[in-house]
């Protein structure tokens, strides 16, 4: 075998190894071109850095995709702040395979605090916090500042459930519409209880459900806006009752010992309602709109950990949130659907065409007359609105409150050293109903804060 054979079986064997080993290993993915909403930068490292006078230090950050993988693209690097003649070896760089792109921070010679943002196309920028120190070892970083005040929006989800006349309200209303045959169904129990007679109630009875199912597909086809309508209430009323926000204002003071003690003021209240097409609607409303007192907690108890989060400690909150369902359903729900209705009888009786359901009745039922039936429907959905209006009357007259204590992370969104928000923050404790009591758990019952000025 000749010299040149055996380098040519050596040069083969030794590209077969190596595409086994780089199969192995799997391909490293190629940076990809940024895409809009789809790009991140993200500090490799400490984004705290502490560098002696005079000393050169190397900043990293990472430009990548959801996936994790790199985007090839130019990051941009910027002092924030006085460096007091400290400065930065290149305003930008390119990013390697990796996705890395790295400058070097070069500081002057005094001391100094200051900020360095990296930016990159589509991406949010990224900071560090940059302290110039004579001599060795890092300071004492400086706490951010907790004390001020916060404009809170809370938002509650009652996935239990609401007790006593909250729940009987809450559930008569969702009867009229959560069966496969409603209204008709609802509609029609309610005549048959109130004509009160066996004999008409086993014949109507007899053609059940397939009377149901009949009359509700005439109303869906003849009566279109009867259907859409007491179902676009029946979500409205329920989504109300059961997802409901606060707005408030919580002022954070810093006693002589270092302890904190707030003030939440209660200013308003807000209401999530079904919009149609799976679309939901907020509807805020003021506590002096509905002639109602701003409610104040004085003396909340709030702790903090290290400058990660804050947490804010038992207090009660006595606002009538019955008061303010009330306002919302005559006020904001039935206006809603029905601008001319001024309260829940006026309601059902604008919207449900009592005289053909009666004839429709009759006719499938060979018993009794279309103004019988007819006659029956008016009554019963009299007493329906009736029902409703005094019930929503002993809510608005229910003594509630809510007692309440949440954590949130604390974030510094300049580098000012100060808190300016208050992130996925959430509520635990209860709201009380007259005797009775809804628990509000986390993680459904949330809230963010935003600081108020300096």
């Amino acid at each position: 075998m000749s010299l040149a054979t055996h380098r040519t079986r050596a040069i083969f064997a030794a590209l077969t190894l190596v595409g086994c080993a780089t199969q192995d290993l799997g391909p490293t993915p190629m940076p990809k071109p940024p895409v809009a909403g789809h790009a991140y930068l993200e500090i490799v490292g400490d984004r705290n850095v502490f560098i002696d006078t005079g000393a050169r230090a190397t900043i990293t950050v990472k430009y990548h995709d959801d996936a994790g993988d790199p985007i090839a693209g130019a990051v941009t690097f910027a002092i924030q702040g006085d460096a007091k003649g400290g400065s930065l070896a290149a305003a930008s760089a390119v990013t390697d395979n990796q996705g890395l792109a790295r400058v070097d921070l070069v500081a002057g010679s005094t001391q100094a605090a200051f900020g360095v943002r990296a930016s990159a196309q589509y991406a949010t920028s990224v900071d560090w916090s940059v302290a110039v120190r004579v001599g060795q070892g890092p300071p004492t970083p400086q706490a951010l500042t907790l004390e001020g005040t916060y404009q809170l929006e809370s938002q509650f989800d009652l996935v239990a459930g609401l007790p006593g006349t909250f729940g009987d309200v809450v559930r008569t209303v969702i009867d009229i519409t959560d069966s496969p045959n409603d209204p008709t169904t609802y509609l029609i129990d309610l005549a048959l209880r109130e004509i009160g007679s066996g004999a008409v109630a086993n014949a109507v009875n007899a053609l059940r459900p397939g009377l149901d199912v009949a009359i509700n597909e005439f109303l869906k086809s003849q009566l279109g806006d009867v259907y859409t309508n007491l179902l676009a209430f029946g979500n409205g009323f329920g989504d109300a009752a059961q997802r409901f926000g606060l707005k408030s204002e919580l002022a954070i003071t810093k006693n002589a010992d270092g302890s904190y003690v707030a003030k939440h003021t209660i200013k308003g209240i807000f209401f999530m309602t079904d919009a149609g097409g799976g679309r939901r609607q907020r509807q805020d409303l003021d506590l002096a709109a509905m002639s109602m007192n701003y409610v104040v907690a004085n003396g909340v108890p709030i702790s903090r950990n290290g400058d990660a989060t804050v947490t804010i400690g038992d207090h009660a909150l006595p606002i009538s949130y019955g008061q303010a369902l009330v306002y919302m359903v005559r006020s904001v729900v039935i206006p809603l659907i029905d601008p001319w209705a001024r309260n829940m009888t006026e309601f059902l009786q604008d919207i449900v065409d009592c005289d053909t359901l009666g004839n429709e009745i009759a006719a499938a039922v060979g018993f009794g007359s279309g103004s019988f039936y007819a006659s029956a429907c008016k009554t019963a959905l009299a007493f329906a609105g009736n029902y409703l209006e005094g019930k929503l009357g002993e809510v608005g007259g229910t003594a509630t409150g809510f007692h309440l204590h949440g954590t949130a992370r604390m974030q510094d969104t300049n580098n000012d050293h100060m808190v300016d928000k208050l992130m996925a923050g959430t509520w635990e404790g209860r709201l009380d109903i007259g005797p009775e009591a809804a628990t509000l758990g986390a993680p459904n019952q949330t809230f963010l804060g935003n600081r108020m000025g300096n």
